[in-house]
Order: structure tokens, then C-alpha cells, then sequence
């Protein structure tokens, strides 16, 4: 086939009276109908005296809202429409989605209308929700997996008090302060009608779509002010720290668990070709997918010393990591190390084979279109290329996306690699149940003898 054929989505968009942004892709051979409804806000919006509210109120607004009183109310709801609904809140934003079978249409656009613009903050539902979040944060601080993330987040960026350095779930003593007037404040801000955006696909038509959008969106909260919020995190963002290893203790580890991490591409100011090679990057350092990328290959199959090596990258808009993770038994310290930096200087020179390039190249080509086939990839997709239109006057719809691959050849992929593998900004962080001085220091004379 010809990839570069028309393969647009053909999807509707309008904006509904109060400024919320609706878009409508009917899919009508499917028997099911999935929304998403994004607040634009996230932990990149809080300071210091806030934070933890984007992702409090996430929790709060489903334990009541004006239709369905009670929490009870609300999972009674959901089982009569046999829907699966859930919520998530990220740096950026917070979305509410969840799918009903297309039959039942009226009641989801009524469902996410209720949780969203109609929640009641009882004060018993707040206290309830403060503990489930303290236990959720305790839960998270009992991983490994947060501990190393705690070591980039503190150590990537000269100052560790902005947002980009904060948890989601914001700080203990911050939850325990929260009232239901700081709740609701936060809500009334950003919750605004101009700070939401719904996506639906599935089986409906469109004109019923935007009657009930109009209708529960709009005519029933077409009082409501809509409130200008600035964002700072779209101007203000800190710097990046320089070479830096730092070592954080966690008790009962009996290994090392590595990190590398770069400076990465940030969606603010690199346009979405440069982002794409990212993907590229990732799959030939480092990739659970391509077990012939150069440090999986090195480190997993040919010594033997690693269960597994990964990469990846976390966009925060105006600020980017590139992360390169593995563990291992403490005696193999020198040797990773010694790997990871000589696997990463092949790259750099081009030394490396382009075999997985290609395979990566090939997978994509091929299975690209049938991954559309899924209506939350589909969705996915166009929320993303909404994001991209409005940040950069642009974005990649399906043939553009497949002609940039099957266009891209390899030498942009090492340019990629030239500049975000850059040594001088290179964080080293180490977590394990040694003393974090003394593993610093071990890290620190075998980096210098490399």
C-alpha cells in the first residue's frame, strides 16, 4: 500500500458557548461509546501552599455531586449503565474517562457532566478522601521505583523547590491542612469551562452529541464565570543541573539500582519531528522490545549481569529527562558503569548497527494503523495532535506520521544522540541500603577512571 495516502481522522470540533473545547470522532461499527474530560491542571500549576489540590480533588469529586448525592449514588450509577469509569491526575492535567456501551449515550455525557461541574465537597467525604491519599502517598514511598524517582526529581534541576521537583500527590502536611473553602476555590479556578476539554468516540451521531453537550455542559452552568488562570510552568522553569551523582539510602535493597539521566527534548520548544527520534533513541540503547539494543545486548545476553536494561523519556512541557535505568549486585558497579558509558560513546560515533533502527522503522510501518483500530488509541491520537496544534501550529496526523518514518534515516537518530547524551549534564543517582557518602564516592572515582 501507499502510506502516504490520506489517512486523516475525520473528527468534529467546535466550542460550545462558555469557551469548553468538544471533540466528537463517531465510530459507528463499534458497539461502545469512551469520553475523556481534561481539566488543563496538574502539579505543575501548584506552588508551595497548594499542592496536592489538583490530585485531592480528583479523588473528592466522585464521593457526591448535586444529581447523585452520596458515593454510593455514584457506583450505583455506574453499575445500572454498566460503565467503567476512572481518573487520573498528571503535571498537566486531569482527566476523567471511562466507557458505557453506546446504548446508553445520554447517561454518559450526564455522568461526566455531574462529576466534574457538580461536585458537592461534603466535609466527611474530605476528611475520608485526606487519609486515602496520606496511605496512598505512604504506599508510594514504600517502592523502589519512587525512591528513584525522587533521586532524579531532587538532583535534574538546580533548584528542587519548584513544581518540576514536587510529587502529584502533593506533601503530608499540606493534605492535612486542605479545607473544604481550599478545595473548593481550587475547583472554581480551574475548573473553569474554558480550562476543559472532551474528547468522545464511539457510536452516536454527532448532531445528538452536541444537543446533550450543549445542553449538560453549557445551559446548566451557563451562569458559572469563566476564570482567565495563567499558567506559569509555560514561562517559568528551572535551570538544569550539571554533572552530578548523587546516592539515595533505602532500607532492605540488596542491589543497586542505576540511574543515568539527561536532559531531555521538551514539547515547549522542540517541534514534534525532533521529539520523534526519541522513540528511535530509546529503542536502540535500551529496550525491553529490541533485545539487540547496544546496553540490553551488553549488559543482559552477552554478560549476564542484569535482568534488564531500559530507557525512556518524561516530558514535563517545558522541561525533559532522558533516563537510562537497570540494578544489579552491588560487586557489578564498575562494570555497568564501564558499559554504560562505552555503549553510549558507540552510539554517539555511530558505531553501532542500525538493526534495530530498522526493526523499530519496519514494527511501525506495519502496525501503526492497526493500533487505531483500539477507540482509546484513536482518542489518544487525536488529543494529541489537538495538543500539538496549539502549542506549535502543528502536529503529525497518521500519513504525516508514517511518511516521517519511513523517510527518516539513521544518521538523524546519532545527531539525536550527540545532543541529549551530553556529559556535562550527565545525573549518576544510585538508590540502595548502602550509606549514600560512601556509594557517592565509589561512583565518583570509578567514573574518573574511565
Amino acid at each position: 500500500m501507499n502510506i502516504t495516502q490520506d489517512l486523516n481522522i475525520d473528527y468534529t470540533k467546535f466550542k460550545l458557548p462558555n469557551g469548553i473545547k468538544c471533540i466528537l470522532y463517531p465510530r459507528n461499527e463499534i458497539h461502545s461509546v469512551s469520553i475523556r474530560v481534561n481539566i488543563n491542571v496538574g502539579s505543575l500549576d501548584e506552588d508551595k501552599e497548594n499542592r496536592g489540590l489538583s490530585h485531592f480533588i480528583e479523588h473528592v469529586v466522585h464521593d457526591g455531586t448535586k444529581d447523585l448525592p452520596t458515593w454510593d449514588a455514584v457506583e450505583n450509577f455506574k453499575t445500572e449503565y454498566s460503565a467503567a469509569t476512572n481518573a487520573y491526575t498528571s503535571i498537566d492535567h486531569t482527566q476523567y474517562y471511562g466507557t458505557f456501551p453506546f446504548q446508553y449515550f445520554e447517561q454518559a455525557i450526564s455522568y461526566f457532566a455531574q462529576i466534574v461541574l457538580h461536585p458537592l465537597f461534603a466535609e466527611s467525604e474530605i476528611n475520608k478522601e485526606r487519609d486515602i491519599i496520606i496511605d496512598e502517598m505512604k504506599s508510594y514511598e514504600d517502592e523502589t521505583e519512587f525512591k528513584i524517582m525522587r533521586n532524579i526529581k531532587e538532583n535534574r534541576f538546580v533548584s528542587d523547590t519548584t513544581p518540576f521537583s514536587s510529587e502529584i500527590l502533593g506533601i503530608k502536611e499540606n493534605l492535612e491542612k486542605y479545607t473544604r473553602q481550599s478545595l473548593y476555590e481550587f475547583w472554581e479556578k480551574y475548573y473553569s469551562p474554558e480550562n476543559i476539554e472532551i474528547y468522545i468516540i464511539g457510536n452516536f451521531e454527532v448532531e445528538d452529541a452536541k444537543k446533550l453537550l450543549n445542553k449538560m455542559f453549557y445551559e446548566e452552568i451557563k451562569d458559572r464565570k469563566s476564570v482567565q488562570t495563567q499558567r506559569l510552568f509555560r514561562t517559568e522553569y528551572p535551570e538544569y543541573t550539571n554533572f552530578k551523582i548523587n546516592a539515595k539510602q533505602k532500607a532492605e535493597l540488596d542491589k543497586y539500582y542505576l540511574t543515568f539521566t539527561f536532559p531531555g527534548y521538551e514539547f515547549r520548544f522542540r517541534d514534534i519531528e525532533k521529539r520523534q527520534n526519541l522513540s528511535f533513541l530509546k529503542a536502540i540503547t535500551a529496550s525491553t522490545s529490541y533485545f539487540q539494543s547496544v546496553l540490553w545486548k551488553k549488559l543482559r545476553q552477552e554478560l549476564g549481569i542484569v535482568y534488564g536494561v531500559y530507557s525512556w523519556d518524561y516530558d514535563m512541557h517545558s522541561r525533559g529527562l532522558f533516563v537510562i535505568e537497570t540494578s544489579f549486585e552491588k560487586d557489578h558497579l564498575q562494570t555497568v558503569l564501564e558499559e554504560f558509558k562505552k555503549g553510549i560513546d558507540l552510539i554517539k560515533t555511530g558505531e553501532v548497527t542500525d538493526l534495530v533502527f530498522n526493526y523499530k522503522k519496519k514494527k511501525i510501518l506495519d502496525t501503526q494503523l492497526m493500533q487505531l483500530d483500539r477507540p482509546e488509541n484513536a482518542l489518544s491520537w487525536i488529543s494529541t495532535y489537538e495538543d500539538e496544534l496549539e502549542e506549535h501550529g502543528k502536529g503529525m496526523m497518521i500519513s504525516d506520521y508514517l511518511s516521517f518514518v519511513q523517510n527518516l534515516n539513521f544518521d538523524s537518530i546519532i545527531k539525536t544522540a550527540n545532543e541529549i547524551f551530553d556529559w556535562d549534564k550527565l545525573n549518576i543517582g544510585i538508590v540502595s541500603t548502602d550509606d549514600s557518602e560512601v556509594v557517592e564516592k565509589q561512583v565518583n572515582d570509578i567514573w574518573l577512571s574511565l
